[in-house]
């Protein structure tokens, strides 16, 4: 497994919230490389009394370039707040948990602590991206003076 092509950025292009209770979650890894992608995600107060941890969700590819894969999921939180990891698993078999404190055998003691999952911390509104109505009927142009010349 090549793991210096794995890459994930929380509140970004790659975990976005795009409607008001749910979020795009994604992740990049070298093309090929990886079998399958599962999400470990949950309430970041009820990582110890629920185990969310040990629930997997199945993220899809949705690109293939010639350098990455790129992996997607779309989830919800009941409260509006998500802490989340992933499980990745390779060809070669061998499998990893990967989370904000980067790569990890995957299973033991790395699962249950807290702070090694990524984290957003509330679905806010205001973090959500929405298109103004007049952009959707308006003609764009670029114009290049230099091209001119």
């Amino acid at each position: 497994m090549n793991t210096t092509a794995i890459y994930h950025r929380p509140e970004s292009e790659f975990a976005y919230l795009f409607e008001k209770d749910k979020m795009h979650i994604r992740l990049r890894t070298a093309r090929q490389d990886v079998r399958h992608v599962q999400l470990l995600c949950g309430d970041p107060y009820t990582l110890y009394k629920e185990a969310w941890y040990q629930r997997r969700i199945e993220m899809d590819k949705i690109l293939s370039t010639d350098l990455h894969d790129y992996w997607q999921v779309t989830v919800s939180a009941e409260l509006r707040r998500l802490s989340y990891g992933f499980s990745i698993e390779s060809f070669d078999g061998l499998h990893v948990f990967y989370g904000a404190h980067w790569i990890f055998p995957f299973g033991g003691h790395y699962l249950e602590m807290n702070n090694n999952y990524f984290r957003m911390p509330y679905f806010q509104e205001a973090d959500r991206f929405k298109v103004p109505e007049w952009v959707k009927e308006t003609v764009w142009y670029q114009i290049f003076p230099e091209r001119f010349a």
